[in-house]
Formats: structure tokens, C-alpha cells, sequence
């Protein structure tokens, strides 16, 4: 640890506020003050239990332990308790980052059914802090990432909205006829899964012929993705017309109804698909997959399904009603611009996504370093902050 750097533990630094009960009427017609609990903000109420700003930290219940920086005057109730800095030289946002990065969580907490925090083994727990102006660069630049991260976060939401309302309003064209699955399939196209006592645990084995399950399709991605569970080539044989091929859809059929996705290119020549999915083979000349599968899931595919769905022990469809979904169907070059414009919205999406998720572990990895004392914020990090404001 650098010098300058104080070492104490939580006693010594922080002073502890105990949660407070307040009647539900107290917070249900607001306030200025937010109300905490253990882990949400429960409603606003007319007078502060912490009259200044608090780390608020959950102290029963799954999330004992977990912290939240509240910034403004708070009532914090009784499954929970604020911390405080107990002198001008420790910033509570400073706090908050440490109790949420560097905090021995397993250390305070007991209890199983019902997990709390061990106020004594709390007080106990170490801190260290840099000087004042040290801790308000840390703060800054974990705020500016984010910063980053939200607005990451926020143009993919953005993006995956407009996507949806693009598709919705690019199929409904009046023009265009509507069709069932059962017409746009070539013949034999349409098949369900095997039954339940043709393929079970015993049958997957490490490598072979991967098989199609629900956890494979994703509304990030047109086509199905790993990782796959495998039954052997000999085991795929005996249940060859449950394949799939190399740019079929497939379809869940019980449980998450409607999610659909194209079987990709490669890396394998085959898959089986599973009891919960249904396969459909397009005849090429008629649609394209991925404009059949984009058109699945639509709002009017999605809702047609929805209408349709059986309710059981487990919700389903059977491949007579899945048959019977309609779809509208364009000319062939209207459905490839179709998918190239939605395939730009999903790519730009899924980069943001990443780069939220990018930021996330870079921040992660940043602050377990900056608070460990071991290293200073470099003036590049200065020039980052002064570019982000």
C-alpha cells in the first residue's frame, strides 16, 4: 500500500445507523426521502431517518450484505442499516465502492434460512482509504465508466425497440399475401421432437451429434448457438427423422413457447432436435429462412401462438397448430432487404451489449485495483474522464 493511505477497520471509520420500521402508509403517498429495505427501494417518505448521505446496506434476508450508495437524506427501515463516514476525510461515495468491491461478505454474514449480517464481525471488517483527492479521482473515473455502461446499456434498448417496431410495421403490408408454415414447407418439412421415452439422460453422451434444446436459441441472434449436449452418431441414426439440417428453423413448442431460430451453417453437418422443438424446412423457392424466422418473431406470429398455446402442467403446442401459423410472405428480394436491415439492428445492438459488458470487467478489474492501494490513477486516466464529461 502507497503512503498517505489510511488503514483502520469499519469501527473506526464509519458510523452505523440501525434500520428503523416505518408503516407502509408512511412511504405510499410520497415524499422527498426514498425509502429503503433490504434490496429496493420501497417508496418516498415526508421526514429522513439518515439526514445526510449513507451507504444503505441490506442486513437480513438473500441479500444481506449488499450495499447501495444513497446520495441524498433517507429512511433506511429495519432490514437494513445505513454506514456513514465518521470523519471529513473519507468520502461516502468512496465507501460505497469499497464495501461493494472489497467487503468479506462471507465473514459477516450468518445464518442459513434466513441469512444476517453479524453487526460485531462488520465493525471488524478492514478499510483503507487514499487521501481525499485521491479518493474523488476513483470516484470519477468508476462514475464515468458508469456512465459509459448505462448509455451502452441504453442504446441497445434503444435499438432493440426500434427493431420491433420496424419489423412489426415492414410486414404489415396489405399487399403481400398471407400463408401457413404448412405451405411454405417443403414436403416433410414439418416434424416434432422424439418421444420422451426415445431419447432421455442416459442417452447424452460428451461428443457426437449435438442435440437442440430451448437453452440454444437466443433473441440476440437469428441462428442457435452453444453449447450443445451430444448423443452419439449411432444414437442420431436411430433418430433420423428427428434431424435437423443446416439453415432449417426450429421452433420450442413446449414450455418458452415461440422462440424460434435457424440452425447455422456450420460447425456441424446435423443436429437432433429435442422432444421441446419443432423443425421446419423451407422450400427455398417459396421464403427464406432467416426472413421465416424474423417473421416468427413478430408481434402477429408471437400472438397467434400465444392464442393457441395449451395450457397444461407444461404449456405447449403440437406441430398441427405450429403448422398453421400465418406469416406474410413478400417476393424473395423483399424478404433478403427484410433481413438485411434487421441483421444491421441486431448487430448493432449486440455490440453495444458488448461493449456494456466490456466496460463492466473493465471496471471490475480497475477498481479491485485502484482500492487495493497498490497502484495511482495515471494522468491517461485523466485525459479518459476529461473526454467522457
Amino acid at each position: 500500500m502507497r503512503d498517505g493511505w489510511t488503514v483502520t477497520d469499519l469501527d473506526s471509520a464509519t458510523r452505523f445507523v440501525p434500520g428503523r420500521y416505518l408503516p407502509r402508509a408512511a412511504y405510499e403517498h410520497g415524499g422527498p426521502y426514498p425509502v429503503f429495505g433490504s434490496n429496493s427501494l420501497m417508496g418516498y417518505a415526508s421526514a429522513p431517518l439518515v439526514p445526510e448521505p449513507c451507504v444503505v446496506m441490506a442486513a437480513i434476508g438473500a441479500y444481506a450484505g449488499a450495499v447501495r450508495l444513497s446520495p441524498t437524506p433517507s429512511w433506511v427501515n429495519n432490514n437494513a442499516l445505513a454506514l456513514l463516514p465518521s470523519n471529513a476525510g473519507l468520502m461516502v461515495e468512496y465507501l460505497h465502492l469499497w464495501l461493494g468491491s472489497m467487503l468479506d461478505v462471507d465473514a459477516i454474514r450468518a445464518g442459513t434460512g434466513q441469512p444476517y449480517v453479524k453487526r460485531d464481525a462488520l465493525r471488524a471488517q478492514p478499510v483503507s482509504y487514499p487521501p481525499l483527492a485521491e479518493q474523488r479521482r476513483i470516484v470519477d473515473l468508476v462514475a464515468s465508466l458508469d456512465d459509459l455502461r448505462s448509455r451502452a446499456d441504453a442504446l441497445a434498448e434503444a435499438v432493440w425497440g426500434a427493431r420491433s417496431a420496424c419489423i412489426e410495421i415492414g410486414l404489415a403490408q396489405p399487399a403481400w399475401p398471407r400463408v401457413q408454415l404448412r405451405d411454405i414447407a417443403v414436403p416433410g418439412g414439418l416434424i416434432g421432437g422424439p418421444f420422451g421415452s426415445d431419447l432421455r439422460t442416459r442417452d447424452y453422451v460428451p461428443e457426437g451429434t449435438p442435440v437442440i434444446n430451448g437453452a440454444n436459441h437466443s433473441p440476440e441472434e437469428l441462428t442457435l448457438h452453444g453449447p450443445f449436449q451430444f448423443v452419439s452418431d449411432a444414437k442420431a441414426k436411430q433418430l433420423r427423422r428427428n434431424t435437423a439440417l443446416p439453415f432449417d428453423v426450429v421452433a420450442t413448442n413446449q414450455g418458452t413457447v415461440g422462440q424460434v431460430s435457424r440452425v447455422p451453417a456450420t460447425p456441424f453437418p446435423a443436429y437432433v432436435v429435442s422432444q421441446r422443438q419443432l423443425r421446419l424446412r423451407v422450400d427455398p423457392a417459396r421464403a427464406t429462412t432467416d426472413f421465416v424466422v424474423l417473421a416468427l418473431r413478430a408481434p402477429d406470429a408471437q400472438r397467434q401462438l400465444a392464442e393457441r398455446t395449451i395450457s397444461t402442467a407444461v404449456t405447449h403446442i403440437n406441430l398441427s397448430i405450429f403448422s398453421e401459423v400465418e406469416i406474410p410472405l413478400p417476393p424473395l428480394s423483399e424478404q433478403r432487404t427484410i433481413v438485411a436491415e434487421q441483421t444491421s439492428f441486431i448487430a448493432v445492438a449486440v455490440a453495444a451489449r458488448d461493449t456494456a459488458a466490456r466496460v463492466n470487467a473493465l471496471r471490475s478489474a480497475l477498481l479491485a485495483d485502484l482500492l487495493s492501494g497498490d497502484h495511482a490513477i495515471p494522468a491517461s486516466y485523466d485525459r479518459f474522464l476529461d473526454g467522457a464529461a
